[in-house]
């Protein structure tokens, strides 16, 4: 019998206006940088071939705005993009919680959200070395259980990928 094999994508926003006096948190924008690392990131990942996918997306608008590039980059229709407000309160749990609640017919999940959680989800699920994302990161895992089995240590992080930086980390 085959081992199950799931991908998990975790991606933190790309780089959004730290300080917008005019706006809430949740309002923040990506800046020029951040739409350029967001493209890149949807160029990236167009070179993989996923297929049976879901993204999923923080309802901030710094995480909709890098879901929607993303999307355009992967030929993913934007309407198909899953808002869960719950990765937007920086809780890991929430984010573990939607994993597990994941489809088995969906073989990648691509999570958009924010720091601390995504590093922590990150740090919870991967028996590789620790990380604190940067904006516009992304971490693959591969995990060889399915969702409603992901626990602690389940995965191990393929490699992770900074558009501003020249090679990547690990391997597919």
């Amino acid at each position: 019998m085959n081992p199950i094999n799931r991908t998990l994508i975790l991606i933190r926003h790309a780089q959004s206006l730290s300080i917008q006096h005019d706006k809430s948190d949740k309002e923040r924008e990506l800046t020029e940088e951040g739409i350029r690392d967001a493209k890149a990131i949807g160029k990236f990942l167009s070179t993989l071939n996923l297929h049976d996918y879901q993204l999923v997306s923080s309802v901030a608008k710094r995480a909709i705005t890098t879901s929607n590039i993303i999307a355009t980059q992967l030929n993913y229709p934007q309407h198909d993009i899953y808002l869960d407000s719950d990765i937007y309160s920086g809780n890991m749990e929430d984010i573990l919680y939607l994993i597990q609640n994941t489809l088995d017919d969906i073989h990648t999940l691509i999570i958009v959200g924010h720091n601390p959680a995504i590093s922590d989800m990150h740090n919870y699920i991967s028996v590789s070395n620790k990380i604190m994302m940067q904006p516009g990161e992304l971490a693959i895992i591969q995990i060889n259980t399915s969702w409603n089995k992901t626990i602690a240590g389940c995965g191990c992080t393929l490699f992770n990928y900074h558009p501003s930086q020249t090679a990547v980390h690990g391997k597919l």
